[in-house]
Parts: C-alpha cells; sequence; structure tokens
C-alpha cells in the first residue's frame, strides 16, 4: 500500500486502548512538520481463546466480525484525532490481520519512518514474550523506528538530539536522521561514542581515548552540505566560516592532490551556502605553532598554497573534550595567560557531548568582552 501522493508516509501503529494517544499526536505531528501523509495501521492477531465449553465457543466468523468492527472504530477514532490536530494532514488507513510486529515491519518497506507509543514493558516481556512488538520491529524494520515514551519536551531552552556513534553503516545513518530532525526542530546534535575500558589486559587509555575522538569527528564531518542551515545561520550573524578539510583526516598522511582535494571540496560547500568561500585555514588536530612536526608543517605549506589563505593555529587549547575537566577548568585553561592580551582560542563543537563548552562559553565570552 503507497500514500496516494507517491511520497513516503510516516506510519504509525496504533495501541489497542484508545487511550493512548502519544505516538498517534507524536506521528500527526512529524507528518505534518515533514509535510508527508500520515498511514494509521491497527493489526490484529489471533484472539486468545479461553472458553472451554464447545457450545460456548464463537465461530471464527463470529471472532474476525466483531474484532473487523473494533478495528474499523478504533481507526475512525484515530481519524478524527489527527483531524482536530492537523486538519489539512493527509490521513489514509490499514486494517492488517497479523502479529503487530510483521504488519508494521512490511508496512516499513515504503514508509518514511514507523512511530510506536511505548507499552512500558519489563526487559523480561520485551524479550521472551509476544507482547513485545517495537523490539523485534526495529531488528528488522526498513527504515527509523520511533517509541514515544512521553511527550516531546518542546519547551526545553536548548533542544538537542542525542545519536550513538561506533563507526558501523547503521551508525552513519542514525547520525542521518539525527541531523534531519534536528533540523527540521532548530535543536542542536549530540553525537556519542560510548568506551569501554577492556577488564583484562594493558591498554594505552589516552591513545584509545583519542582513537575514539578521531572516530566521532570523522562520522559528523561532511554534512555541511546536506544541512546548511547552521553555516548559514554563523554567517547572517557575522561570524567568520573557516575551512577545517571536509572529513577531518591528519594531514601529514595525505599526498598533495589530497590536501587540494580536502579544501576545495570544502570550500565549494562553504561557498555554495554563505556565497563566500573561506580565507582562514585550520589543520585538523592543530595546536600550536611549536607542536608542529616537519611533516605537518610541510601539509600545512602544500594547504596554503597560492591561494591566499591564512594559516590559523592556537594559543589556547583548554581540551574541553576531556571528560575530566570540569567547566571552571576549561574557562581558566581558555583565557590569556596575560589578561586583556589577544589569543587564538580553540573549542571544539563535536566529537561528543558539548553542553560543557556551552556552558563555558557562557562564562568566557563576557569576561573576555569585559577585558
Amino acid at each position: 500500500m503507497t500514500a496516494p501522493t507517491g511520497r513516503r508516509p510516516i506510519v504509525c501503529g496504533l495501541d489497542p486502548d484508545p487511550g493512548h494517544r502519544l505516538g498517534l499526536a507524536w506521528a500527526a505531528d512529524e507528518a505534518h512538520r515533514r509535510r508527508l501523509p500520515l498511514r494509521l495501521v491497527h493489526a490484529q492477531g489471533v484472539p486468545t481463546i479461553r472458553v472451554t465449553e464447545a457450545d460456548l465457543l464463537p465461530t471464527w466468523e463470529e471472532w474476525n466480525r466483531t474484532l473487523h468492527v473494533a478495528g474499523e472504530a478504533l481507526l475512525g477514532e484515530a481519524v478524527a484525532f489527527v483531524e482536530a490536530r492537523h486538519p489539512d494532514l493527509e490521513v489514509t488507513t490499514l486494517l492488517a490481520e497479523g502479529e503487530p510486529s510483521w504488519v508494521l515491519r512490511e508496512q516499513s518497506r515504503d514508509a518514511c519512518a514507523v512511530v510506536l507509543e511505548s507499552r512500558r514493558l519489563s526487559t523480561m516481556q520485551e524479550l521472551f514474550t509476544s507482547a513485545s512488538v517495537a523490539l523485534p520491529l526495529m531488528a528488522h524494520a526498513r527504515c527509523p523506528v520511533v517509541v514515544v515514551r512521553e511527550p516531546e519536551h518542546t519547551s526545553q531552552e536548548h533542544p538537542y538530539f542525542v545519536v550513538g556513534v561506533d563507526g558501523s553503516r547503521s551508525s552513519l545513518a542514525a547520525i542521518d536522521v539525527a541531523f534531519e530532525e534536528a533540523q527540521l526542530r532548530h535543536a542542536a546534535r549530540r553525537a556519542r561514542f560510548v568506551w569501554h575500558r577492556p577488564l583484562l589486559g594493558n591498554l594505552d587509555e589516552e591513545a584509545a581515548q583519542q582513537e575514539c575522538r578521531r572516530l566521532l569527528a570523522e562520522v559528523v564531518s561532511g554534512r555541511t552540505a546536506k544541512y546548511p542551515d547552521v553555516v548559514r545561520e554563523l554567517a547572517a550573524a557575522g561570524h567568520e566560516i573557516g575551512n577545517h578539510t571536509y572529513t577531518h583526516p591528519n594531514m601529514a598522511s595525505l599526498s598533495p592532490w589530497q590536501i587540494d582535494a580536502q579544501l576545495r571540496l570544502t570550500d565549494r560547500v562553504v561557498a555554495g551556502i554563505t556565497g563566500q568561500r573561506p580565507t582562514v585555514f585550520r589543520p585538523p588536530y592543530s595546536g600550536g605553532a611549536a607542536y608542529l612536526s616537519p611533516a605537518d608543517y610541510a601539509a600545512a605549506k602544500t594547504a596554503l598554497g597560492d591561494d591566499g589563505r591564512l594559516l590559523v593555529l592556537s594559543d589556547r587549547l583548554p581540551r574541553d573534550f576531556d571528560d575530566a575537566l570540569g567547566v571552571d577548568q576549561v574557562v581558566a585553561d581558555a583565557l590569556p595567560v596575560v589578561p586583556g592580551a589577544s589569543a587564538v582560542i580553540t573549542l571544539h563543537d563535536a566529537g561528543g557531548d558539548r553542553s560543557k563548552t556551552v556552558d563555558a562559553l557562557r562564562i568566557l565570552i563576557p569576561k573576555l568582552q569585559a577585558e
């Protein structure tokens, strides 16, 4: 079944309890926000019969008729709910026979997303009973699955989306979904890589954490072209947009043509969004000039070329990505050694939870302006 317009719909699996409307409300709002049709699905499984006397057993036709009438009534109530919330929304319905998880999995083949309301089952119920719908659906769905547990926090002062990253192909797809949803809601994005310390063996913990940060930086980079709103807003506010490469590689490991490709691709993306080509360049993983190795220096010189770029390095690198440091320490490490002196301060807007960086900036910016 496809929507009449040919657009991929938001599919909402209805809870049999008409009092449960959180998932339906979320699905309707999402379809309205994306200007997509909404498809309401109610799946009817085989009823459990506990009557033991043969003459009291209803026929299958009677069961089917009763379930069909109840299902149509449920769908009708859901349509009325959606139309009252979004009168102009295109709504279709489907009453299907079969296990809900299987029906919704089949519907996911041509859906933009499948939405369910959480039934708040225990872990044992989710894993070992037929009452679970969300878990088997998430394991086999062909599109994102949204499980709504509570109303969306639309009044939150600084809304954000959290996405888990592990470097896999499905992880990259999750990042794209998070970026798209955040853009629709003008929200921030927080990418997280959860690192577990091994139980056995020796490990260079600092090197392992640095590898996790590198992975985070690489998987979230290169999405400026697809989600340009943030860059456009920064440029409109008068901020300088620099070139930091397209995929955040170690420049010293690249050939000259690869370095050129990294910069020119980023130039074109930024120019296409803002109308101006970046004139400043900061190499990935760079600190101050004293920390440049000969190979780093050669790569930076190649990157500058004859295009009139300005190389920007750091005077202050307060390691805001280090979970062991608090906000006050980040602020202290960011301030110039000599009060009132000029400095280039490097802080990060990617590579994990950046709430600490934002909190530090709320203190740091007024301090620097006061000086």
